[in-house]
């Protein structure tokens, strides 16, 4: 059947953050056709999106994508045959994928979603703030997840918190893991929906992506987001320039790329090290308090920057208060 090359390329690519390199399960590094729809479950997550292509099989996800994203024609035509993806377009033969006739349905053990429900158009975004705030890596699996209740978003790896403000249509407080949040990041969720054990997200295109959900919580954050400030700064637009300039030097931490500051009366120093080397610059800022230190997600920099949010420091930590949102992260007074 002929095809348009982009729109299948685009429903696979959509579907990519359900699979998985190292094959958890059989079949989660192949996209699995069945129905009329192509899946990618990796245990964690579970995409699915409504495809142009109505065979059955599981084809390996990273030759098919490399394969789609080399050609350069529009059309394409191709045909599942003989245990092999065959695909046919105007300056080349043909190419021959081998597959797996049989499809194991393990997406076929998450449940269902139930009633969706709209959620507001900042939603996605804001789970990506939040899922930044999340740690990679820690013994307290907690850390390493997104709490979702009615009343918002909120996460921390116990050195940086944000808590999210926002109405999200569900029944009751729930954990979703940091990685988990990437499948949607990015995209613009239009729905959400629950089943026993699963999150379920609906894209504006179509795409539905269920997530596994945890019970438990994370530590109370209360007192750290209510503490009183200390001292106000207002950071310079040029520091989004010195860390464009510092980014190859940025570590990676359990949260992910960190840039260091220190601040001191009239002076902001931006400081990346990691293996490759050591970045420093110092700008000057509006700030007359004692001499302050702390590491921050570049995100959160250029969050702040471009809308000019408040910036505030208790005596443990900088907090920088949004429309929505309350974002901080640990600070230390240096000499």
């Amino acid at each position: 059947m002929k095809i348009q090359r982009k729109e299948f390329l685009r429903h696979l690519e959509s579907c990519a953050p359900g699979l998985s390199s190292t094959e958890n399960i059989e079949q989660s590094d192949c996209f699995l056709f069945s129905n009329g729809k192509v899946y990618a479950f990796n245990d964690e997550v579970l995409c699915q999106q409504d495809t142009i292509v109505n065979f059955r099989c599981a084809a390996p996800a990273k030759p098919l994508l490399e394969t789609l994203r080399k050609l350069t024609e529009e059309e394409i035509d191709i045909e599942y045959k003989d245990d092999r993806l065959v695909i046919k377009c105007a300056n080349v033969r043909q190419i021959k994928l081998n597959v797996h006739p049989e499809v194991i349905p393990h997406y076929e053990a998450v449940d269902a979603a139930g009633e969706w429900a709209d959620v507001p158009p900042v939603f996605a975004d804001a789970l990506a703030m939040a899922a930044d705030s999340a740690a990679k890596d820690s013994e307290a699996w907690e850390l390493t997840c997104v709490e979702l209740s009615p009343r918002g978003l909120q996460a921390t790896d116990a050195f940086q918190a944000i808590r999210y403000k926002l109405d999200c249509p569900i029944s009751k407080p729930t954990l979703i893991k940091r990685s988990a949040c990437g499948a949607v990041n990015g995209l613009g969720v239009a729905a959400l929906a629950e089943s026993e054990g699963w999150l379920h997200f609906k894209t504006y295109t179509g795409l539905q992506v269920a997530v596994r959900t945890y019970n438990g919580s994370l530590p109370d954050l209360s007192d750290a987001f209510r503490s009183e400030s200390e001292a106000s700064v207002r950071l310079p637009s040029c520091l989004l320039d010195a860390l464009q300039k510092a980014t190859a030097f940025l570590a990676d931490t359990g949260t992910g790329k960190q840039a260091q500051f220190r601040l001191k009366p009239g002076k902001i120093m931006v400081r990346g090290q990691n293996e490759s080397g050591i970045y420093e610059e110092v700008r000057d800022v509006q700030y007359d308090g004692p001499a302050r230190a702390f590491g921050i997600n570049p995100k959160y920099v250029q969050t702040l920057l471009k809308h000019d949010y408040p910036v505030s420091l208790t005596q443990t930590a900088l907090r920088i208060r949004g429309e929505s949102f309350v974002f901080l992260t640990s600070m230390e007074t240096v000499v």
